[in-house]
C-alpha cells in the first residue's frame, strides 16, 4: 500500500504549498530584516504570520489530498484552526494598516482581534477533542459534498 496517492488535486495542493513556503521564506526574512533595524510594525507581523498560516494550510490541505485515508483523519482536525488562525492575521493586518507595534490603530481592531483569538481557542479545543475521540477509536465519516475544499 503506497503512503502518498498522487491525484490531481495533491499535485496542485503541492505546487500552492511550495509557493506558499516560498513566500513564508520571503516574509520571515523581511521580519529578521526589520528586526535589525528596529523597524517593527504590526502590519508586517501580521502579513507575516498569514503566510505562515497560509503555508500551514496548505500543508495540511495537501496532506490531506495524499495521505492514505486512514492517515488523513489525523490531519483533518487541524485544518479548522490553522484556517482561523490565518484569516485572524489578515484581519489584524487589514486593521492595523500601517500602524507602529506600539499600538493598534482602533478599538474595532482590538476587538476584532479579541474574537478572532476566542475562535482560535475554540476551535483548537474542538481539534483536541475531536483527536481524542479518534484515538479512542470512533471515527465518523461525512460526505464529500460537505467538504469545502473539494467543491469546483
Amino acid at each position: 500500500m503506497p503512503l502518498l496517492l498522487w491525484t490531481p488535486f495533491s499535485i496542485s495542493y503541492l505546487v500552492q504549498l511550495i509557493i506558499g513556503l516560498l513566500m513564508a521564506g520571503y516574509m520571515t526574512a523581511q521580519v529578521i530584516r526589520d528586526v535589525r533595524r528596529k523597524r517593527l510594525s504590526v502590519s508586517n507581523i501580521a502579513m507575516f504570520l498569514t503566510v505562515t498560516g497560509l503555508s500551514g494550510f496548505l500543508g495540511l490541505s495537501f496532506l490531506r489530498a495524499t495521505l492514505h485515508p486512514d492517515l488523513t483523519n489525523y490531519t483533518l482536525p487541524w485544518v479548522a484552526p490553522v484556517a482561523i488562525f490565518t484569516m485572524l492575521f489578515v484581519l489584524v493586518f487589514a486593521y492595523s494598516y500601517p500602524a507602529k507595534l506600539i499600538h493598534l490603530k482602533s478599538i474595532e481592531g482590538v476587538i476584532v482581534s479579541a474574537l478572532g483569538t476566542g475562535f482560535i481557542l475554540l476551535e483548537i479545543c474542538v481539534a483536541v477533542s475531536r483527536v481524542l475521540i479518534q484515538n479512542s477509536g470512533f471515527i465518523e465519516f461525512r460526505d464529500n459534498a460537505l467538504d469545502i475544499g473539494q467543491i469546483s
